[in-house]
């Protein structure tokens, strides 16, 4: 049976210049799996605590054109990239983005979100995160947060899959997942173990890889085993920049209420300083 085989794309757009790049990925996704893209935009109008009625009702009446403005980009966008390869559905709805976001998650759970990073950094990222590090922090399903490579309008297929892993059983279901999506575009998949501090000797390191395996995943696709070892989160980094994998394909634990502002240390790093687009596999840390 299948992992993953989205049927339901969520992919919520800024309408920056790199929405394109976003939007071809969630369509590059869609068109594999047979999918529904929902776009969404977020537009956010407040007026000011000291505005008289005459001047609110002047704005609501400003930001209603506005919307409206924005919708007919938003669907001119989708049209222009996707065409008619892909069913979908564009809406511009009030509020800030990641509300709107977590809340059209609650409403209609999508089998998968694609969204871009606009790559915060200091302080500002530390205290609040992007849009797309809170939505993927929420959401339990797998989110693809695309930055680095932009996927050619004439390409129509991933290549190369990298799915870093820990010799362990949550480490099954990233495979698993990242077997599904290589089978789908009939891609390489790479599974990288980094062993911390020696603990292992890598000959060993990579048995137990192999049988990570399983052999199902063997039969859908090309997989090769790769042992590393240092820090994973640098080796991963250093691996990706190396081989140009079109997709990172890499598990992230799902955080109690208290821990809820981090990702993981590895899940963090990668996601912020791997050249190539991300896609987060939840899953619940034990003790969770």
């Amino acid at each position: 049976m299948s992992a993953f085989s989205p049927r339901q794309i969520l992919c919520p757009l800024d309408l920056t210049p790199a929405s394109e790049g976003v939007l071809r990925w969630a369509g590059l996704f869609a068109e594999a799996f047979g999918s529904h893209l929902d776009i969404i935009h977020a537009d956010w109008s407040e007026a000011p605590y000291f505005f008289t009625q005459g001047q609110i009702g002047e704005l609501v009446a400003e930001a209603a054109h506005h919307r409206k403005t924005l919708s007919h980009h938003l669907h001119h966008l989708a049209t222009k990239v996707l065409g008619s390869r892909v069913p979908f559905k564009t809406s511009v709805l009030d509020g800030s983005a990641v509300d709107i976001i977590l809340a059209y998650i609650r409403q209609s759970p999508p089998d998968l979100i694609v969204t871009g990073s606009q790559g915060r950094s200091g302080f500002d990222r530390l205290l609040l995160g992007s849009v797309a590090e809170n939505v993927a922090r929420h959401a339990i399903c797998p989110t693809l947060i695309v930055k680095g490579s932009v996927i050619p309008s004439d390409q129509h297929a991933i290549r190369s899959i990298l799915c870093p892993a820990a010799l362990s059983d949550t480490a099954q279901h990233s495979i698993s997942i990242a077997a599904d999506v290589s089978a789908a575009f009939r891609s390489d998949l790479s599974v990288l173990h980094i062993v911390e501090h020696n603990v292992l000797p890598p000959e060993d390191a990579r048995e137990h890889l192999c049988q990570l395996v399983p052999a199902e995943v063997r039969n859908r696709c090309h997989v090769k085993e790769i042992v590393g070892s240092g820090n994973p989160a640098e080796q991963i980094i250093l691996h990706a920049r190396s081989e140009h994998p079109d997709l990172i394909v890499l598990g992230s634990p799902q955080r109690s209420f208290l821990e809820f502002n981090t990702l993981g240390r590895t899940t963090e790093r990668v996601l912020r300083h791997g050249p190539s687009p991300v896609l987060l596999i939840p899953y619940r840390t034990s003790g969770h």
